[in-house]
């Protein structure tokens, strides 16, 4: 293998990784908007998208920023951290949606937003692992397309 193949093998993992790093930052910034729907019930017209309460709404800020900043400053793991509590965060939800002082406050709607940000990020920190590991100028098993 000559040495413009292996730079530009690694171009294409970089840059695979920083789409990666592009739609890390995207759900972060999501779940960091999503926050505000806390505000939703005091609101003039109550906004009946999803109902978050302020522990959830902490959550959501709190790793919605940590899934940015995975993202801006290129860090997978930071990604995978943000992913891992917000998809935890939608299991304590779930677990206490029968009782009356939920600890997180909130619905199963806001279950749905924690679940689907948490899940979001962590297929992009498991991709962009996977991106990371295929060695320059080689392709992933999962890119190949099979042979017709």
């Amino acid at each position: 293998m000559n040495s413009e193949a292996l730079v530009n093998g690694a171009a294409l993992v970089n840059d695979d990784r920083a789409r990666y790093d592009r739609a890390a930052i995207a759900l972060g910034a999501g779940s960091l908007v999503s926050s505000i729907f806390v505000l939703g019930a005091d609101a003039p017209t109550p906004i009946d998208f999803a109902h978050v309460g302020l522990g959830g709404a902490i959550v959501l800020a709190a790793l919605g920023l940590v899934g940015i900043l995975g993202g801006a400053l290129h860090r997978g793991s930071l990604i995978l951290v943000a992913g891992g509590g917000l998809t935890i965060a939608a299991l304590v939800q779930l677990a206490t949606l029968p009782l009356s002082p939920r600890p997180l406050g909130g619905d199963a709607s806001m279950m749905a937003l924690l679940g689907a940000f948490g899940i979001g990020l962590l297929a992009v920190g498991l991709a962009r692992r996977s991106a990371a590991s295929t060695p320059p100028g080689t392709t992933s098993i999962l890119d190949r397309k099979a042979d017709p």
